[in-house]
């Protein structure tokens, strides 16, 4: 396993308090401190593999999108499965180390990576909830005879950016 030190997730974890609303200025914030730091390249490696099975998390994740909007009307369906008890989760669960948590095995995962990989999970989750709920507010937006045109053809800019404003303001 791969082991950042936590004084470099302190580090993140001030960064993204100085910016709570702009993960760019973040991240550029967090790189221009990180590569101060004597061992910045390895830290590098370690993020950029991150990064990179991230990506292909969230390529797997779109590929499942897709399956299931092409084989039926998807938006507005009920899930077939409530979370936590499909097949897949109840098997993890009777091989409790071979469950999966940010891309890594629960076995594997060294306790003091916990809480960040927790923050991690929990702020994907909120990323996830808050696109949700943008996405059902501006569908609601839209005139039924204009639901095949894209966003931008619809909606102006303004009227999204007030949504955007406003969800983020309920968070």
């Amino acid at each position: 396993m791969e082991r950042i030190p936590k004084s470099v997730f302190d580090l993140i974890r001030r960064v993204c308090e100085q910016y709570p609303t702009d993960s760019n200025k973040a991240a550029d914030e967090a790189e221009k401190r990180l590569k101060r730091l004597k061992d910045y390249p390895i830290y590098a490696e370690i993020m950029a593999r991150r990064g990179i099975r991230d990506s292909v998390h969230d390529q797997w994740h779109n590929n499942n999108k897709k399956i299931k909007k092409d084989a039926k009307d998807w938006p507005g369906q009920d899930p077939k499965v409530v979370v936590g008890t499909s097949k897949a989760v109840q098997e993890a669960a009777n091989r409790i180390w071979e469950y999966h948590i940010a891309g890594n095995l629960l076995g594997r995962i060294v306790c003091n990576e916990l809480p960040a990989l927790g923050d991690q999970e929990l702020a994907r989750a909120n990323g996830y909830a808050f696109k949700g709920n943008l996405c059902h507010r501006l569908y609601g937006m839209v005139p039924k005879s204009k639901r095949e045109l894209r966003v931008s053809e619809v909606l102006s800019e303004k009227k999204v950016r007030a949504v955007f404003v406003e969800l983020q303001n309920d968070a």
